[in-house]
């Protein structure tokens, strides 16, 4: 009964992968079956690639993110045993106390938000980092076989208006999916990741409104100086009084 109970769940795994792949749930990589999955065709030291875009969409246009450092990090690996596949947190991560198994994409959002404030906390170093080009996309290579945390370091202004961070995610590489044939299932190596976290947008500037220029006036002008002027003109004309009557009485 156990034996029959057991290939009875390995073989229902490619109808619960392709009902998930259908609610779009692991197509943005989300690790929403990370229980037992087919070891079948999984090569453990193929070593495995993300390309990761950014892309905001705007009130008015699309604008992908130039310049985005974007930073990865290992969360657990992916391991073989007895004809299964699992994911086994890494040590790091151990910490967070959550476990991959049957995560849904509503949970795998929270555990993202949970491991990056624990990177914060722990001062966890990235395995790699890297900076998206023109089109937004970042590549990471040579990657081993797991599951990946990916968080933007920092904002960036796109359009001239938005500052845009994406939230955090978490992605499998490889992934256990759907052939472009629909004709059976593999793991994918190499996979464009396209995160749905939804980002914080900031329209710029806010900052000090520049103040509406000044119109001088001669009110404006300062009091002292008009002042000074009129007493020394006032002191001029006293002295000259004075020694035009001066110059009377020398004559008489």
């Amino acid at each position: 009964m156990k034996q029959l109970f057991t290939v009875f769940i390995r073989k229902s795994i490619p109808l619960l992968t392709c009902l998930l792949l259908a609610a779009g749930v692991l197509c943005r990589g989300l690790p929403a079956l990370a229980g037992e999955l087919p070891a079948e065709d999984l090569d453990p030291g193929r070593k495995a690639s993300l390309a990761v875009e950014l892309v905001y969409t705007g009130e008015d246009a699309s604008y992908p993110l130039k310049g985005a450092v974007i930073e990865l990090y290992q969360v657990s690996s992916l391991v073989t045993e007895g004809g299964g596949a699992f994911y086994d947190t890494a040590d790091a991560f151990a910490g967070s106390g959550l476990d991959f198994t049957g995560i849904t994409a509503k949970e795998s959002g929270q555990a993202a938000e949970k491991l990056a404030q624990l990177v914060k906390k722990e001062g966890i170093r990235p395995l790699a980092s890297a900076r998206t080009d023109a089109d937004g996309r970042a590549l990471f290579t040579d990657l081993e076989p797991g599951i990946y945390l990916g968080i933007q370091a920092g904002p960036v202004t796109v359009g001239g208006k938005y500052k845009v961070t994406f939230g955090e995610s978490l992605w499998l590489a490889p992934m256990y999916e759907l052939t472009e044939d629909k004709g059976g299932y593999s793991w994918n190596y190499s996979l464009l990741v396209q995160p749905k976290a939804a980002p914080e947008v900031e329209k710029t500037p806010p900052g000090r409104e520049t103040p509406p220029p000044r119109i001088r006036t001669g009110d404006d002008q300062p009091v002292r100086f008009y002042t000074l002027l009129c007493a020394g003109s006032a002191l001029c004309m006293l002295v000259m009084v004075l020694l035009g009557l001066d110059r009377r009485q020398s004559q008489r």
